[in-house]
């Protein structure tokens, strides 16, 4: 520690020489470093500014000189002759252009001169189109083109065309194209006197050089792209520079004269002011280190005592006492540390008793809380709780009142000891609304209720059978926002009940009210699935009941009427038989209703039974289906197609339960089939057979494909065209997978609906089936 303390004051007489100093040497060479740079790129903004107005010049008076012979001397007027002269005196007279052009109202060339190549007549060319003939034409502006390589030469060029007006009709009678060398401009860059070893070149609108001191950089087509503004940055060749441009407008076509300078060279004075005030800084810290450890020395010295009083102490040692020599703070604060140590001792041994008392009493909660969860039995939860409590937190008193909605009661259901048994007996409540009453006030507020001096509350109510009570505490037992009971807690101890307490009992009263209402819950629960099972076995057995003695005297019916209709009764005329033939219809489609609803109801009560065969022939029952489905089809739109594999094996499984499947789908194609097809088709598929039933009729809305399998349900056109009830779909579906096997259904509206069935060639079929209603 003494060489910690020492190690930091000399740090903070160090700091407190050198910070000062170094604010001032980084504000001078920040200053200085701004300033520099500032100054470094104004000059290579004006170096750019005069090169970008000496250029500008330069293709102005070109532009001025066309003009000028363009209009001036009236080049629109004369004759061919005198205009290829003055062409010829001017290409002769400035050998900055290398083609003097002169285009004709529609583009054509009329004369081209050349300085480079002889240009004959029969080469004249139309131009039209070209922007140096289309701009001057459209926009009666002189045109400027980007600058390009003449492949003539390999030098850059740029074209100039000024529109030829008549001065009497204001048209346009021609332009005078000029294929202007860019080399004076190069000539230019390398003449422009700049800052040390700085540059200055030109950009185009792509960023590409077009003029440099060294040709080759722009032969090389070398780019530049350009910060937003005036900075230092990384120049053309790659190193940092300050960097400055301006930019040159010509009518729409933007150049950049851009400078260079190395930033070494740019912030040199700056670099040097750095290393001065480094060097100041450095001196300073030397003179103010060696200050700093004799200041140190002298403050630790008298410290080194009380630093060694305190090791003692932090070894456990709380009776050592600091020893006082100084009358200084360092001497007050031995003092100080000497009282804290005493202080420090005697807190010690109290927070390792509240911690001992603590942990016990939370072990006891959660012992207490285990019960909770394990009980569900009220009459055996609560008394075996309200004792447990007692014991575990020393208490004088315990007891749980339950509340009831209906009246508004807070009851006394269990209390601890003999007392609680007699209070009991008195059935003990209180309106939720009664006052004065903690109990009430606590169920009404829902609030906790702590009293630790009874006799100073005059709401506390005295109770004969707990005479020695001295503190109280009423805790609602909750469950999210509703209200369950009330715990109460009484206690021989004044100011027994504290925030540590409380905490603990609170926790305890939300596990009670919790375990309450699970039990309540789980009364009710078994109530309720004792009402249940009764009221499903009622139905069960009505159902089942009623299917069987509806089916009786429907079969007698349907003898008698079958009987009348052969002529075994008498003979009855063609509008009798028809009639007799619609009533026998009529009873076996209400015998097939019997059927589906006596079979729903074996599946629901798990008492449907499969009989398995292990040599079932599906191709016979099949066919069987498909003659009882062929009279169904009574539309002469409508064909039956059989697409079905001729080495079908045999399946385990029940006979008369696969027809069931096999024919609740074709007949069910056949109802809502109008015109078209309906296919039925069986293949073998290795292990199990895929049976499909596939029909072109009005097909099934999507949002109905969900839930097309669940019993009673029928889609809108089901219902609008048939008497059915809703459980083919679902008896079929459950009596293939009692195969082991699947069903599953494909359609779009408008566009027919294929089931397919898959079903196991040998499976473990189940004996019995349950599904949900």
């Amino acid at each position: 520690m003494q060489n910690s303390l020492r190690t930091r004051l000399i740090i903070y007489f160090i700091g407190l020489a050198i910070i000062p100093l170094v604010i001032v040497g980084f504000v001078l060479a920040y200053r200085v470093f701004n300033s520099q740079a500032t100054q470094a790129l104004a000059v290579q903004n004006q170096v750019a500014q005069r090169v970008a107005g000496e250029v500008e010049n330069f293709i102005r008076e070109r532009e001025n000189e066309l003009t000028f012979l363009a209009d001036l001397r009236g080049l629109p007027r004369l004759s061919t002759e005198e205009q290829r002269s003055l062409l010829s005196a001017l290409l002769s007279a400035q050998s900055i252009y290398d083609d003097l052009i002169l285009l004709d109202a529609q583009g054509q060339e009329q004369i081209y001169l050349s300085r480079l190549s002889v240009i004959s007549s029969t080469t004249l060319a139309n131009r039209t189109g070209a922007p140096e003939f289309e701009v001057p034409k459209e926009t009666g502006d002189t045109y400027f083109s980007s600058v390009s390589f003449e492949q003539r030469t390999g030098e850059p060029n740029m074209l100039i065309s000024v529109p030829l007006i008549d001065l009497q009709t204001g048209n346009l009678v021609g332009v005078l194209v000029a294929n202007l060398r860019f080399k004076p401009i190069w000539d230019l860059m390398a003449d422009t006197e700049v800052v040390g070893n700085g540059t200055v070149y030109m950009l185009d609108a792509v960023g590409r050089v077009i003029a440099h001191p060294n040709p080759s950089i722009v032969l090389q087509e070398a780019k530049m792209t350009l910060p937003e503004t005036d900075q230092f940055t990384i120049g053309l060749d790659g190193t940092e520079v300050a960097l400055a441009y301006v930019p040159i407008s010509l009518n729409g076509q933007t150049f950049e004269v851009v400078t260079e300078q190395p930033r070494s060279e740019a912030l040199a004075l700056a670099q040097s002011s750095a290393l001065i005030t480094t060097a100041a800084v450095l001196i300073a810290s030397i003179l103010s280190g060696i200050l700093g450890v004799w200041a140190a020395s002298q403050i630790t010295q008298p410290i080194n005592q009380l630093a060694t009083t305190a090791q003692i102490i932090s070894d456990g040692d709380l009776s050592q006492k600091a020893i006082v020599s100084t009358n200084d703070e360092i001497g007050a604060l031995a003092i100080a540390f000497n009282d804290m140590a005493e202080q420090l001792s005697d807190s010690i041994q109290n927070l390792e008793q509240r911690v001992a008392d603590q942990t016990r009493s939370l072990r006891l909660a959660g012992r207490v809380s285990r019960q909770l969860t394990t009980v569900l039995d009220l009459n055996t939860l609560l008394p075996q709780l309200v004792e447990d409590t007692q014991a575990a937190f020393n208490l004088y008193f315990v007891s749980v009142f339950l509340y009831q909605p209906k009246t508004e009661y807070l009851e006394l259901v269990v209390g601890t000891g003999e007392a609680g048994q007699k209070i009991k007996d008195e059935r003990i409540g209180y309106h939720i609304q009664a006052r004065p009453s903690l109990v009430a006030k606590a169920g009404r507020e829902k609030q906790n209720v702590v009293i630790n001096d009874v006799s100073k509350e005059s709401a506390h109510a005295k109770n004969p059978h707990l005479p020695d009570t001295k503190s109280e505490a009423v805790l609602p037992m909750m469950v999210s926002d509703q209200l369950i009971g009330i715990l109460g807690l009484q206690s021989t101890v004044l100011n027994r009940f504290g925030s540590d307490d409380m905490a603990i009992f609170t926790t305890l009263a939300e596990q009670i009210a919790i375990a309450v209402r699970n039990a309540q819950l789980y009364e009710k629960q078994i109530e309720l699935a004792e009402e249940l099972r009764q009221a499903d076995q009622t139905k069960t057995q009505f159902l089942a009941s009623m299917s069987h003695e509806l089916r009786t005297p429907l079969n007698g019916i349907m003898n008698f009427t079958e009987m009348v209709a052969l002529g075994m009764m008498g003979e009855v005329n063609e509008e009798q038989k028809n009639l007799l033939d619609q009533s026998l219809n009529s009873s076996k489609h209400l015998l097939d209703l019997i059927n589906d609803v006596l079979d729903i109801t074996k599946i629901q009560a798990g008492k449907l039974n499969l009989f398995v065969e292990g040599n079932v022939n599906l191709y016979d029952e099949i066919n069987s289906v498909i003659s009882l489905v062929k009279p169904m089809v009574r539309k002469e739109h409508v064909t039956i197609v059989e697409d079905i594999d001729d080495n079908l094996p045999l399946i385990s499984g029940d006979k008369r339960r696969i027809r069931q499947i096999l024919l609740n789908l074709a007949s069910n194609a056949a109802k809502f089939t109008d015109e078209g097809t309906i296919t039925i088709s069986a293949k073998n598929q290795g292990d199990h057979l895929l049976f499909a039933v596939i029909d072109t009729g009005k097909g099934i809305p999507e949002a109905m494909l969900s839930v097309i399998f669940e019993p009673f349900i029928q889609t809108v056109d089901g219902i609008k065209h048939t008497q059915g009830t809703g459980l083919g779909l679902p008896i079929t579906k459950s009596l293939v997978e009692a195969h082991g096997g699947r069903l599953w259904v494909e359609s779009e509206p408008d566009d027919g609906s294929a089931f397919y069935v898959s079903l196991p060639i040998q499976t473990q079929t189940k004996n019995s089936l349950t599904i949900s209603g």
